[in-house]
């Protein structure tokens, strides 16, 4: 692979990044300052520093120009819905091939080895997009369970294959063999959250049964269809009887234009049937005339009840939030952009909120905000109503948990942990709370 070429694929790979996240020009090298920060805390335990680091891992000092092409190795895990079993890896790029390993966030506490809970296939040298991942089956790893057993925190890093068996040696050789990609002396990484999708069993049974009953309605219209066709002859042998006895039909035609007519009709048979022959084709376009003429006129109010009907239906799925890795004093954090559509605040939650503290795991909340997307919220740490904290900032490198939340009650003030839960819960989408996770790397 020379330089250009290399430069090239980087540059292609940097854009398509950039575009599918939406973010402006100068977030992605805002947003590689702060992965290069949060990768420092995951280095740590993994030992590494720089290219003395890579050495270590099968890398000599003569290798230097090949080290350099690390620069390149990058990976992307968005937040995404999983059954427990399965991860997908947005993209990976590795220069020199490897592959792409699944932790925990046990890495965070030091389980370099023993937080991998998957890895990828062996990857060809560059970009690689989509990559499914198989949980709980790793080389060299034994696991108790074979799923996810709850919402949590992931992270994915970039991995050679030092000794080229295209196998995945990390775990077998506790750490010696097919190390991390580094990139300025840190292991590329990236995080993301995995949520538990709901099971879908119960709408199933559901489908079946109104099946039955749209047959059942079927058969209804059918009958009546065949009805009006027997009147149509019905009406044609009407006027055939009329001609051979025009005579007795005169007693029957009693009323007073009858007796006048059956007098000329004997004179003039032929000219009279002739007669209401066109007459029948004059009325035939007359309704056609008045048929055309209402078609656009209900068209016309159709589009305007359904104007003010799709509004109200997507504010409800707009909630959103938006939080990077960052660098941080530990008394403040920034959430990158929310959105309340019914206004509300935008909590920040540790990760005590992955064992079941949901109301505890609130360190950090906003002002209340007004209906909208906001950004740039500077939120202030340990000062939440109702709650009492030892600490008046963070005392360590750690994943947080950015949560909107709805103001239920109306009073513009944050009552989640003042009523332990019952008042201003979150925003949630598809039965699930709306979250984005991001590391805060205290500086």
């Amino acid at each position: 692979m020379n330089d250009d070429t290399s430069t090239t694929n980087s540059g292609e790979a940097a854009e398509t990044r950039e575009s599918k996240t939406k973010r402006p020009a100068n977030e992605a090298s805002r947003r590689e300052v702060l992965k290069r920060g949060a990768a420092s805390a995951v280095t740590v335990g993994l030992g590494l520093a720089g290219p003395a680091g890579a050495a270590s891992h099968g890398h000599s000092g003569e290798d230097s120009d090949e080290y350099d092409h690390s620069e390149e190795a990058d990976v992307v895990l968005r937040n995404q819905m999983t059954d427990g079993t399965t991860i997908m890896v947005d993209e990976v790029d590795v220069p020199e091939g490897g592959f792409v390993a699944i932790h925990d966030t046990s890495l965070l506490s030091g389980a370099v080895v023993e937080s991998v809970i998957g890895v990828s296939d062996f990857l060809e040298p560059g970009e690689h997009e989509d990559v499914e991942i198989t949980l709980f089956d790793v080389p060299g790893a034994q696991f108790n369970v074979s799923a996810l057993q709850e919402t949590q925190a992931l992270i994915a890093m970039p991995h050679r294959d030092t000794n080229d068996n295209q196998v995945y040696d990390f775990v077998t050789t506790a750490g010696e063999e097919d190390g991390p990609y580094v990139r300025s002396g840190q292991a590329v990484v990236d995080v993301g959250f995995a949520v538990l999708e709901e099971e879908t069993p119960t709408p199933e049974p559901e489908t079946p049964t109104p099946e039955p009953e749209t047959p059942a309605v079927t058969p209804t219209p059918e009958p009546e269809t065949p009805t009006p066709e027997p009147e149509t002859p019905a009406i044609t042998p009407t006027p055939e009887p009329a001609t051979p006895t025009p005579e007795p039909e005169t007693p029957a035609a009693t009323p007073t234009p009858e007796p006048e007519t059956p007098t000329p009709e004997p004179e003039t048979p032929t000219p009279e049937p002739e007669t209401p022959t066109p007459e029948p084709e004059t009325p035939t376009p007359e309704p056609e005339t008045p048929a055309i003429t209402p078609t656009p006129e209900p068209a016309t109010p159709t589009p305007e009840p359904e104007t003010p009907a799709a509004t109200p239906t997507p504010e409800p799925e707009t909630a959103s939030v938006e939080f990077l890795n960052q660098q941080t004093d530990g008394s403040t954090i920034t959430v990158e952009e929310v959105t309340v559509p019914e206004g509300g605040f935008v909590a920040i939650h540790d990760t005590t909120l992955l064992e079941g503290a949901v109301v505890e795991s609130v360190i950090g909340v906003s002002d209340y905000l007004e209906p909208g997307t906001q950004q740039d919220l500077e939120i202030t740490l340990f000062d939440v109503p109702g709650a009492q904290f030892d600490v008046t900032e963070l005392q360590e490198t750690q994943v947080l948990f950015a949560m909107p939340h709805l103001d239920t009650n109306g009073d513009l003030v944050y009552d989640f942990v003042r009523s332990n839960g019952t008042d201003d819960g979150p925003y949630v989408r598809d039965g699930q709370a709306v979250i984005d996770v991001g590391f805060a790397i205290l500086q």
